[in-house]
């Protein structure tokens, strides 16, 4: 089973996350996050990346102004460092050889026109997930079938590793906890409606509230292959 740290970003609570994650590999969890690396540095990996079986990078473009328009940003309008990227991708790799690296792509109004075939050869991910944008509370940022598509045609050469999520496929196939303690999901009847929230898992049992929410199962499973099939929880931070 494993577990999976996202966000917002998870890495502002580094000393958090450090110390839930080792808690969670003591119970037996394989563990993951998704961070937009303005955050990741040396020390913070050689501590981090033990406790990890994956690691992901949230890239959607390699333009600083880009990604500040988009909101991959910190308080202090710090993006992230692609021309360090990779030698922070090697020390994590060095302290910890199973390792693996996974890009996290959201294909938007800002960045469809992109091409990261430069990021993708310099840090060698094992997984590039391409995700449309996906209108929550406004369609703000949203794309259409084509753009996405001629998108995912340019990077064709990366079809190994490419694993791409249209709209339909991200509705109702998360298992996410916010920092509530609810399980909560998008509509796909009316996704820009925004989120529907569970009560608290603690407060009525993790079964009752688990039948509050729409779990498409089989969205789920198509996610991945069946060597690699897991069950994953995405806990924000």
């Amino acid at each position: 089973m494993r577990l999976n740290f996202a966000g917002g970003e998870p890495l502002l609570h580094t000393d958090r996350i450090l110390l839930i994650a080792k808690q969670a590999r003591k119970l037996g969890f394989k563990l993951s996050i998704i961070t937009n690396g303005s955050l990741l540095n040396t020390n913070l990996l050689s501590q981090l990346a033990p406790q990890l079986t994956w690691l992901g990078i949230s890239i959607d473009s390699l333009t600083p102004a880009t990604n500040i328009a988009i909101g991959r940003v910190n308080s202090f309008k710090k993006v992230i460092d692609i021309q360090e990227l990779p030698y922070q991708l090697d020390h994590a790799r060095q302290v910890n050889p199973s390792l693996r690296i996974k890009i996290n792509t959201v294909v938007n109004s800002l960045n469809h026109d992109e091409t990261l075939e430069k990021a993708l050869c310099e840090l060698s991910p094992n997984k590039w997930k391409v995700l449309r944008m996906l209108p929550v509370v406004n369609k703000n940022l949203a794309i259409t079938d084509k753009q996405f598509m001629d998108f995912i045609s340019r990077h064709q050469s990366f079809e190994k590793i490419l694993c791409a999520e249209d709209n339909k496929d991200m509705c109702e196939s998360y298992l996410m906890i916010d920092p509530n303690g609810r399980f909560f999901q998008n509509s796909s009847i009316c996704p820009e409606a925004g989120y529907v929230y569970s009560k608290p898992i603690l407060d009525v049992g993790i079964e009752a509230v688990f039948n509050e929410i729409n779990f498409m199962h089989k969205r789920f499973h198509a996610r991945y292959s069946h060597s690699t099939l897991e069950d994953t929880y995405e806990v924000f931070l």
